[in-house]
């Protein structure tokens, strides 16, 4: 977000607000500053943690500045617990519709519908399929989820199920296709960790990845397949699905949250679904909550769908692509953010 906010042409200055130090290779465009003086002052926040940096970083010091709010939230329905942190910021900006509509319902604080920075044109590939244990013939079929937002809502045993159901009605499909799950923090929850496992042990055709790659390395993996599935139950944001999208990739997703938003009007290849409770212990702060479930037998249609017409799958892709450059490309995104912040 700071990347698309120097290219606003506003007056930007960056303050780094991480407590806890992790290991990523990305770096501000913008010299950081210790406190902010800016009259707007914008967090990239989850609602649960913006009254603790308002305590421990200096809003008391600076009463009349503007606080705006960009939080994630990947459910329909917003927590109640929340609610205090949404009153007390000036202005909040949602990054996709859906997060906008789950926030706009709980809040008086006017909240705007404001577009992420998504697209990006992929560097040349420096690995080879054999790096990752793929066949260079092989018809691969990408999923990816980190463990830490949880396995219930990235929901890969749906893909596992589609991409099974495809390949025992089709033998050409069985012969050729690879299922890749890439996953991160695996040791983190083990119990799910064993379970996708061993939802895996009769399907010669997947390959299961638990690691923290470095940037390149993860970007060249997702280059080499032939599409990407992703049968989440719900999604604020859908980052596998855009990422995918600006590699120009075929997608095939749950046609429920933000992933609507991307992949609607003949931009991918949205999944039909039932809406379901959320059970016990599922997902935090979930208590009344639904989402989507995912329809497998139409997953694996129209994974064979992609499979059988790759000219069409491209066509696709590069429609997505298309519309993601326009609308979400560095600068579109700096105007768009340019154009919000004089409302304020």
């Amino acid at each position: 977000m700071v990347t698309a906010m120097a290219a606003s042409g506003q007056g930007i200055e960056a303050c780094d607000i991480t407590e806890t130090p992790v290991e990523v290779s990305w770096k501000s465009p913008l010299p950081l500053v210790s406190r902010p003086s800016a009259a707007i002052e914008l967090y990239k926040a989850n609602a649960d943690q913006i009254l603790h940096i308002f305590r421990h970083y200096g809003a008391a010091e600076r009463p009349n500045a503007f606080r705006l709010l960009v939080p994630s939230w990947e459910l329909e329905r917003f927590p109640p617990e929340w609610i205090p942190a949404l009153d007390a910021t000036d202005a909040i900006w949602a990054s996709t519709r859906f997060i906008a509509n789950s926030i706009s319902r709980v809040t008086s604080t006017p909240v705007y519908h404001a577009k992420q920075l998504l697209d990006f044109n992929p560097l040349p590939c420096e690995h080879e399929r054999s790096d990752f244990g793929i066949s260079e013939r092989a018809f691969v079929v990408y999923t990816a989820f980190d463990f830490l937002s949880y396995m219930e809502r990235k929901n890969p045993m749906a893909a596992i199920a589609a991409f099974r159901k495809a390949a025992s009605a089709d033998a050409l499909f069985r012969d050729q296709a690879t299922l890749f799950i890439k996953t991160t923090n695996g040791a983190t929850a083990e119990a799910d960790f064993i379970r996708l496992h061993q939802e895996i042990s009769d399907l010669p055709q997947a390959i299961v990845l638990d690691a923290r790659l470095q940037n390149r390395a993860s970007q060249d993996l997702m280059s080499m397949s032939d599409c990407v599935l992703s049968l989440h139950r719900s999604e604020g944001q859908g980052l596998l699905t855009s990422d995918a999208m600006a590699f120009r990739l075929p997608v095939i997703a749950t046609g429920y949250s933000a992933t609507i938003e991307q992949l609607e009007d003949g931009r991918g290849y949205l999944v039909d679904h039932k809406m379901v409770k959320i059970k016990a212990g599922e997902y935090p702060l979930s208590e009344g909550a639904e989402w989507a479930d995912a329809d497998t037998d139409h997953a694996a249609e129209l994974l064979l769908r992609v499979f059988h017409n790759p000219e069409e799958a491209r066509a696709r892709a590069a429609h997505a692509k298309q519309w993601l450059h326009r609308e979400h490309g560095l600068e579109a995104i700096g105007c768009h953010y340019a154009e919000l912040l004089s409302r304020l």
